[in-house]
């Protein structure tokens, strides 16, 4: 298995990495009549979205995907559809498609998440990597897709990860199977009681 590659948000134009949603659903290609397939082994959902806050909204920026048409195999970028009225583009480097420039919105309620400065040391080289992996943590809370509050989450993250670090605490999950930690490694969901 591979680390996953994370969704992507850019907040007052610092780019940070989406590592822990608590809520409804984000932007998923599904929703748009889109079959995603594994762009590379760092992405087997499929897609990695870019999220950002426009005029207090949350909205979904930019997409990269591989698509299957269900029929004939992958779309071209001739034959992919339009998204939120954006063409794709090829994008050389990941031989997929790649939708830039949009304005998507996101009707999400709930809390995400936000993350900058992974620390190298605690790479794991399967799934997403949780937000006490990271310096600086803050969090996004919207409701309807409207962003309400952005908190710094910092401090807490470090808290957090010297426990686990010195043993103290588990891993935010608890769960000791191997089953449950691989589910848990390939989600992104976090529990706000403890942010």
């Amino acid at each position: 298995m591979t680390a996953q590659v994370p969704d992507g948000f850019v907040l007052d134009g610092e780019e940070l990495s989406l590592v822990g949603v608590n809520g409804s659903p984000l932007f998923h290609p599904f929703d748009h009549g889109m079959l995603p397939t594994a762009v590379h082994t760092a992405c087997w959902r499929g897609f990695i979205a870019t999220y950002g806050v426009r005029d207090g909204r949350l909205v979904v920026t930019k997409v990269v995907t591989r698509l299957m048409d269900g029929v004939n195999g992958e779309h071209t970028v001739e034959s992919a559809p339009a998204l939120f009225g954006v063409r794709p583009v090829v994008d050389e480097k990941l031989a997929a498609l790649r939708y830039d420039d949009l304005d998507g919105p996101v009707p999400f309620t709930g809390g995400l998440l936000l993350g900058a400065g992974f620390i190298g040391g605690l790479y794991v080289h399967m799934g997403f990597h949780p937000a006490w992996k990271y310096e600086r943590v803050l969090e996004v809370l919207a409701e309807s897709g409207n962003v309400t509050a952005v908190h710094d989450r910092s401090d807490a993250m470090a808290v957090v990860r010297d426990e686990i670090l010195a043993g103290k605490r588990p891993e935010p999950d608890g769960r000791a199977e191997a089953s449950a930690r691989l589910e848990r490694m390939f989600s992104l969901d976090y529990d706000r009681s403890g942010a």
